[in-house]
C-alpha cells in the first residue's frame, strides 16, 4: 500500500536530501590550497623539533632557552648563551650537571637551577641570582611548573 506524497513533503524530503549530500561532500573533499600560509590545524604545527620532553641536541624552544636560564647563561654557556637551541655546548653544560646528556623531566631543570642557586622571577618569566647569597628553595622554583 502505497501513500501519495503532497507537493510539501516532496520538497521536505528534497531538501533533506541536498543537505545530507552537502555533508557528505564537506567530509570527503579536501582543504583547498592555500598560497602564502596554511589554515589547516595540521599545518600549523611546527615541522622541526620542538621542546617536548625529553630536551636533546637539536631540540628547540622556549623551555630549552629556559634550561639553558637554569645552567646560567653566558657564565657555563660562554659561546652561545641562552640562544633556545640545544646544541653542543648546551649538552656539554646539562652533561656537566647531571652526568647525561638529555633533559628528560621538568625536575632536571629545577635540579639545575638550584645547583646553580638560581631563583625564578615569575613576572619576568627568568631566572635569577638572589642578592646577598640568599638561598634558593626548591619551592620557589618548582612555581615555575604553573
Amino acid at each position: 500500500m502505497m501513500m501519495k506524497m503532497t507537493r510539501g513533503t516532496k520538497i521536505i524530503m528534497g531538501i533533506l536530501a541536498l543537505g545530507g549530500a552537502y555533508l557528505v561532500y564537506r567530509y570527503f573533499k579536501k582543504p583547498p590550497p592555500t598560497i602564502g600560509g596554511s589554515t589547516s590545524a595540521a599545518d600549523t604545527k611546527p615541522k622541526n623539533k620542538t621542546d617536548d620532553y625529553p630536551l636533546k641536541r637539536g631540540s628547540k624552544g622556549a623551555m630549552v632557552g629556559l634550561l639553558q636560564q637554569a645552567l646560567g647563561g653566558k657564565k657555563n654557556l660562554p659561546k652561545y648563551g641562552v640562544d633556545k637551541e640545544f646544541g653542543s655546548e648546551t649538552e656539554a653544560a646539562v652533561k656537566k650537571f647531571l652526568n647525561k646528556t638529555t633533559v628528560d623531566t621538568f625536575d632536571d631543570i629545577v635540579k639545575i637551577a638550584g645547583l646553580n642557586n638560581l631563583a625564578y622571577d615569575s613576572n619576568k618569566k627568568k631566572f635569577y641570582t638572589p642578592q646577598g647569597g640568599t638561598t634558593v628553595k626548591v619551592s620557589d622554583v618548582l612555581a615555575i611548573k604553573k
